[in-house]
């Protein structure tokens, strides 16, 4: 595969978050779920978090067919595992809003007989307003290959910057985060864990609305064809349960003004199994709160991560 042919530029994809979508995220959390963002009229940050699968499987249908573009029979736009996320929620995006997702696949290497994909996006208004901007690192096949030779070309996982924005926060949102007074008051060291809650396949049924862009998630047959032992809850569904926690704690709206989020996805979380998510605060400054972000599957962790949420200085007296 030659290097030149990355980043490979993907058609902008028009879209927008319907009430029923959102609604049906809200549901896949069970007793978990809140509906205080749909009130409001905001889309909750695990739903943003897919934007760069909204490009993926937005693509031409040519582009989206293995071994019908250059890039080869491993190089399908759809499907396959998330591993990483790394987003910036620059400002609230409302239910309904129209939106348009542009980025590349900027990326691909191979660990230990596995093909990984980077993918980046960036989500803009009608008006051209920054609304999130995503880096994805994707696992192309679930299966080994022990005939795969490690390689990389193109984007890095530790390159720091993309879609010509260093990943962070966004400090110009921090001002209008309703949620700062709050925040303010956390500690380091402060943490909070969620209850035990099951996993039904009907829960990740109810989350993918029947729009099925990976049926891995919602069809068995499906995810033994993937080498899976059951369908699996995708990356944003398992953030979902950790973000709960932050938005009972520090505010529904916690995440949608200018925060950095990265989380990477160590283990699946099948149809039928429990999680338990705990937050804690990693780090408290006068520009920011950090957090530390883990989901464990019946005493596996399933997901690890952090969050960074910007804080503008304290107005003077």
């Amino acid at each position: 595969m030659a290097e030149h042919l990355y980043p490979f530029v993907l058609s902008p994809v028009a879209g927008a978050h319907a009430l029923a979508h959102v609604r049906n995220a809200v549901a896949s959390l069970g007793g978990e779920g809140s509906s205080d963002l749909i009130d409001a009229g905001w889309v909750p940050a695990d739903v943003l978090f897919p934007q760069t699968l909204v490009l993926l499987v937005g693509q031409p249908r040519a582009a989206a067919e293995p071994g019908s573009d250059p890039r080869g029979k491993d190089s399908a736009v759809a499907g396959g595992v998330w591993v990483r996320e790394q987003s910036t929620l620059h400002r609230p995006v409302g239910i309904g809003e129209p939106f348009v997702v542009e980025g590349a696949l900027a990326g691909q290497y191979a660990r230990k007989g596995r093909l990984y994909s980077i993918s980046t996006s960036a989500t803009r208004s009608e008006s051209g307003e920054l609304l999130v901007t995503s880096r994805t690192t994707g696992l192309v096949r679930y299966r080994a290959d022990p005939d795969l030779a490690d390689f990389e070309v193109g984007l890095g996982e530790s390159d720091v910057s993309h879609n010509g924005l260093q990943a962070g926060p966004d400090w110009k949102s921090a001002d209008r985060n309703p949620c700062a007074a709050v925040l303010r008051t956390a500690r380091k060291g402060d943490s909070v864990s969620g209850p035990i809650c099951e996993v039904t396949l009907e829960m990740m049924r109810a989350r993918d609305g029947g729009r099925s862009a990976n049926p891995i998630h919602t069809e068995p047959e499906a995810a033994r064809r993937a080498g899976l032992a059951a369908p699996i809850a995708g990356g944003p569904h398992v953030f979902a349960f950790a973000q709960a926690l932050l938005m009972r704690e520090f505010g529904a709206e916690l995440l949608l003004h200018g925060a950095y989020v990265d989380v990477r996805w160590r283990a699946p979380v099948h149809a039928g199994q429990s999680v338990t998510a705990s937050v804690q605060v990693s780090n408290v400054a006068t520009d920011r709160v950090g957090f530390d972000l883990r989901v464990e599957r019946e005493g596996v962790v399933a997901m690890t991560g952090s969050a960074i949420v910007p804080l503008s200085p304290e107005p003077r007296p």
